[in-house]
């Protein structure tokens, strides 16, 4: 078989199927014989090995990928591509189905009944949107089978191809531990987000309707802190409450974003005067302190529908930056500068000042 295929020009990736033990490494070696290389190890009984599996097919389609998406999205798509995020039995297929007006997607109290990431158009106020309903996210010890670790990959790239991420959440249950975890994907993809608390017709029926949303929103900015740019909605997408406000509120991000992309000489001034109503502290471990020669702004409108600024900081020794005090710059900015749902992302560089013409003398 491997003498026929090596007579192909398709690229060939060697699988080692069955590599449930670790004492098998040694045996490895002996498969480079075949002239594929050492091969990639995995097991389809344990789903052990498939995210480097993903990760290589991933490499040798990605030029064409690109080139399909690009094609397919100007062809086919003028809005936005929402994912829809969270952990199982959130209500994310339900939503679908209530903003879609049709029973479109398979819903179930069973937990897991979403197993792939599914795109469905949707045609709203004549702009073409991208739905994409995913499975939804378990600790991986958790998951059962290598169809759920499969699954969980799927929803993971669905939040970077993404234009923006609704992060849904179960009201009754409140927010967990992995609510959490998905949060800070969103976070570290640098998407821009919407967060939907679902259910909320369960949650605490009785009480009037200000406490309750009084209630959800503290617990949210606690529990969600580090998502403090994203706005949030209640919803039931059993009884059709609040669904439609959803689009009201992308609306509002998008149009946002593309009104509030701040100039470079803006910028500067802002982040000059952050700095200088709160100067950061000198590192104990370098014995100096951070120093801003001058920022920029980048922003991302070739990728996505909704631009997301970078800002790009030239400062004498980014290692001086530290979290807290770019969180802190961060929030001055977004002060200045509203824009609900989109993140302020920091690319901060090391660049040495040149000396005045008196100091090089």
């Amino acid at each position: 078989v491997a003498k026929k295929l090596r007579k192909t020009n398709v690229p060939i990736k060697l699988l080692i199927n069955k590599a449930d033990n670790e004492k098998q490494g040694y045996m490895f070696g002996e498969f480079a014989k075949l002239g594929f290389g050492s091969g990639l190890p995995i097991s389809a009984e344990h789903g052990h090995g498939f995210e480097d599996l993903l990760d290589e097919v991933e490499k040798e389609l990605a030029p064409l990928a690109r080139e399909i998406e690009s094609v397919q999205q100007e062809k086919d798509r003028t809005g936005l591509r929402i994912s829809l995020v969270g952990r199982p039995n959130v209500g994310k297929s339900s939503l679908i189905n209530a903003i879609l007006e049709d029973e479109r997607t398979i819903v179930s109290d069973i937990a897991g009944t979403t197993r792939d990431s599914v795109d469905i158009p949707y045609l709203r106020d004549n702009t073409k949107h991208t739905l994409i309903d995913t499975a939804g996210l378990r600790q991986r010890n958790k998951m059962d089978s290598s169809v759920e670790v499969f699954s969980a990959m799927r929803s993971e790239r669905s939040i970077r191809r993404s234009d923006i991420c609704l992060l849904v959440i179960d009201c009754m249950e409140g927010i967990t531990a992995m609510d959490r975890k998905i949060a800070r994907m969103i976070k570290e993809e640098k998407k821009p987000c919407l967060i939907v608390l679902n259910k909320f017709d369960l949650y605490e029926p009785k009480q009037p309707r200000w406490k309750r949303l009084e209630a959800l929103e503290k617990h949210a900015r606690e529990e969600l802190f580090f998502l403090s740019y994203a706005p949030f909605i209640c919803t039931s997408a059993m009884n059709n409450e609040a669904v439609q406000r959803i689009f009201n509120e992308l609306q509002k991000i998008e149009t946002k974003a593309k009104q509030n992309v701040p100039t470079t000489g803006e910028i500067n001034r802002a982040l000059q005067a952050a700095m200088e109503k709160t100067p950061p502290s000198t590192s104990k471990k370098y014995h100096k302190r951070l120093k801003l020669f001058y920022a920029a702004v980048a922003v991302n409108e070739n990728y996505s529908a909704i631009p997301v600024p970078t800002f790009i900081l030239f400062v004498n020794d980014k290692r001086l930056m530290a979290d807290n005090y770019e969180q802190y710059l961060a929030r001055q900015l977004r002060k200045e500068f509203p824009a609900p749902g989109i993140p302020a992302i920091f690319s901060v560089r090391s660049r040495r000042r040149e000396p005045k013409l008196s100091e090089r003398s």
